[in-house]
């Protein structure tokens, strides 16, 4: 989550400098890029240290072993609200009111597996990246407020898709709770000759 928060602020600074017009250099750090919007005055103080906390937290989680306490974790998700609720109220939609701030509490019988819960956010770092690129490159367009309700993933934990089998035109899914399932193929009349198929597109693995 920490690693996460950052790669977040940072692509909301990047979005930030593109709609104020700012210079972007390509190979700019997420710290040249906060001070950057800083000196040009765009951050009030508060949000400043909200976007360095959520950088360095997340610098310590990239690069250092040791275990990090869920109290950095709810520090650095409090940082995120703040961050956000700005972020809306001076470059969002005049109509949109910012719910009050929660900390998060998770169903523990519904949990994620960790490497399942990367997936998603993974999944959620390339639709903040895409939304970004349409807005920047074809500014007045809504095409990428689309993408918003594909950010709000309803799936239960272990049906987080893992990889897509492609078969003749057809696409399917393969849940997560199936990543190491395989098919036996006296089970299924026809399966043994439909996975020879499946290796032949390279759809299969042995």
């Amino acid at each position: 989550m920490l690693t996460h928060s950052r790669i977040f602020v940072e692509n909301m600074l990047h979005q930030i400098i593109k709609v104020e017009k700012l210079p972007d250099e390509p190979r700019a750090s997420l710290k040249e890029r906060l001070d950057l919007l800083n000196e040009k005055g765009y951050l009030t103080p508060q949000i400043r240290d909200a976007l360095h906390h959520v950088r360095q937290i997340g610098n310590q989680a990239t690069h250092d072993s040791r275990p990090f306490r869920y109290s950095e974790a709810l520090l650095s998700w409090e940082a995120i609200y703040r961050i956000v609720k700005w972020y809306v109220e001076v470059y969002g939609p005049v109509n949109f009111i910012v719910p009050s701030y929660q900390d998060p509490s998770p169903i523990m019988e519904q949990s994620l597996d960790v490497t399942e819960l990367e997936l998603r956010l993974k999944s959620l770092e390339e639709l903040l990246k895409a939304s970004i690129q349409v807005q920047g490159e074809e500014p007045g367009k809504t095409e990428a407020a689309a993408t918003t309700e594909e950010l709000v993933d309803t799936k239960l934990p272990g049906f987080t898709p893992i990889r897509t089998l492609v078969y003749k035109g057809q696409e399917l899914d393969v849940p997560y709770f199936l990543r190491d399932a395989f098919l036996l193929p006296q089970r299924f009349d026809k399966s043994e000759t439909f996975l020879i198929r499946l290796g032949g597109e390279q759809q299969a693995r042995e």
